[in-house]
């Protein structure tokens, strides 16, 4: 299994099988890719890609803060469009600039 994941994992990415995921999930941050048909597995293979070591991705890429009006809760990681986030954004700024 190791070798056929290996044979479909990006340039310098790592993936895993869900049995390996469910071992590892609560220290090693990882995103789903979906399932892989796999030579030698009869059945749909569930896998992910390892990013890094939870810690270390929830300090550089996941941005929660919780106060009285405002509730941020932002994985940069899933981020699909960049650009209409920081749209987002910037205009909830800018609201907030004006009402003062």
């Amino acid at each position: 299994m190791a070798s056929r994941l290996e044979s479909n994992a990006k340039v310098d990415s790592i993936l895993i099988s869900h049995d390996t995921y469910s071992l590892i999930k609560d220290k090693i941050f990882c995103t789903s890719q979906g399932e892989l048909i796999v030579k030698g597995i009869i059945k749909l293979v569930t896998v992910y890609e390892v990013i890094n070591l939870k810690e270390i991705v929830e300090n550089n890429y996941i941005i929660k803060h919780n106060s009285n009006g405002l509730k941020l809760d932002i994985d940069i990681l899933k981020i699909k469009d960049k650009k209409i986030s920081m749209k987002t954004l910037s205009n909830a700024i800018k609201k907030i600039k004006s009402n003062k």
